[in-house]
């Protein structure tokens, strides 16, 4: 099989001028983790009694370890950003009939998604479609993918399409499974 490179990287080297990869902000998981601190603070610098104190430090330590954790795990997401417009593309995917996949492929190879119309989602094949979609329908990036054993392989190249062309996607995701 040919090594073919997988959506997510295709996106975040910027092969396409018109989509960027954004980190994720974790500045609303760093004040929750403050908070959490200031309630420890405030806990132990208070005079009240000992139930409702240690409910409160329980409370604080949580706050401060969700928030930490959260803020060091988001900082290492990404997510990708139709440049011209300023919308967030949303990653989706759909299980399609396995019987289906050569004619996507080749409908994604010719550039006819049309076809896509013609196809209806299942709950669950060795054949997945990953989807980035505004929610306009103004750009969508897609890539079929097949489970070999228990790895998830790229079966063609991604394709990036915009506005009418990119309108079947659209509807055929909100078809859902």
């Amino acid at each position: 099989m040919e090594n073919i490179q997988e959506i997510n990287e295709y996106l975040r080297s910027g092969a396409e001028k018109d989509i960027t990869a954004k980190r994720n902000n974790p500045i609303l998981w760093v004040a929750i983790g403050i908070l959490g601190i200031l309630v420890v603070v405030a806990a132990l610098s208070s005079h009240m009694h000992d139930s409702a104190q240690t409910a409160l430090l329980f409370l604080g330590v949580a706050g401060a370890a969700v928030g930490a954790t959260a803020a060091i795990v988001s900082r290492k997401g990404h997510h990708f950003v139709h440049t011209a417009t300023g919308k967030t593309l949303k990653a989706a995917k759909r299980y399609i009939p396995n019987a289906d996949k050569e004619t996507l492929r080749q409908a994604l190879a010719n550039g006819d998604l049309g076809r896509l119309g013609e196809m209806r989602p299942v709950v669950t094949s060795n054949t997945l479609l990953k989807t980035f979609t505004t929610d306009d329908g103004s750009l969508s990036a897609l890539q079929l993918f097949e489970y070999s054993g228990y790895d998830l392989q790229p079966v063609a190249p991604v394709r990036v399409v915009r506005n009418a062309e990119a309108m079947p996607v659209l509807a055929f995701l909100k078809q859902g499974a």
